[in-house]
């Protein structure tokens, strides 16, 4: 399953086209590094709330490790991380879960 993305020019949408992979393939159930939407900030986030494998990411609700990561944080956390947890359970990009639940 794919998606067309169309990327931006400098006259807004339009232009090339490239098709979005869905299925990224997880390489190790240990590296977070390796589902779709984690980077290196994100799994130091994670892992400092004991989120360490995918399968515990996997297996968690996305509102409440955001929620723990919010605390953590000082109570500010971009929204976008939580739609970066959400991509993750759907095996989507982030931009695909955003304003999901209603929120702003």
């Amino acid at each position: 399953m794919g998606y067309t993305i169309y990327k931006r020019n400098k006259y807004g949408y339009g232009g090339d086209i490239e098709t979005f992979n869905m299925k990224k393939q997880i390489k190790s159930s240990n590296n977070l590094q390796s589902v779709i939407n984690i980077g290196p900030a994100t799994e130091k986030r994670l892992q400092s709330i004991g989120v360490a494998t995918v399968s515990q990411l996997k297996k968690s609700n996305p509102e409440k490790i955001y929620e723990k990561l919010k605390k953590k944080e000082g109570g500010k956390l971009d929204i976008c991380v939580l739609y970066q947890l959400r991509g993750v359970i759907l095996n989507v990009p982030w931009w695909f879960c955003k304003n999901s639940k209603g929120e702003k």
